[in-house]
């Protein structure tokens, strides 16, 4: 018998994927408005100025209640580069290998605005 796996947490929330429930205190935050302030600290600062007081701070919570969205500062991470690179650029007709020039020519200058993706590799 085949047995389902869950998705991580930070995943279903990612993905919109989390249940739903009725219990409990609303959320005050989603975790959009998270990634996004720790995202603003890292353009602004680098990963080094990205903590998760610094990010809740930003948002204007508690650090602990930040746990509530994201299980770990290496979650937060993970979502962040996943929320911080777009999506290709549209082929529009090109062929391929322009197409291709193009889309390495937004992926340098999307690492020339935000370095710091380039040490979540490590």
């Amino acid at each position: 018998m085949a047995q389902e796996r869950a998705l991580p947490p930070v995943v279903a929330r990612m993905w919109g994927r989390e249940p739903v429930t009725s219990r409990g205190p609303r959320p005050r935050l989603d975790l959009a408005k998270i990634v996004t302030a720790a995202i603003e600290l890292a353009d602004a600062e680098g990963l080094a100025g990205v903590s998760m007081g610094g990010v809740a701070a930003r948002v204007g919570v508690a650090t602990m209640a930040l746990y509530r969205y994201v299980g770990s500062k290496d979650e937060l991470l993970t979502v962040m580069a996943d929320s911080a690179v777009p999506e290709p650029p549209a082929r529009g007709g090109l062929p391929w290998r322009d197409y291709l020039t193009v889309w390495t020519r937004a992926n340098r200058d999307l690492l020339l605005e935000r370095p710091w993706l380039l040490s979540l590799a490590g």
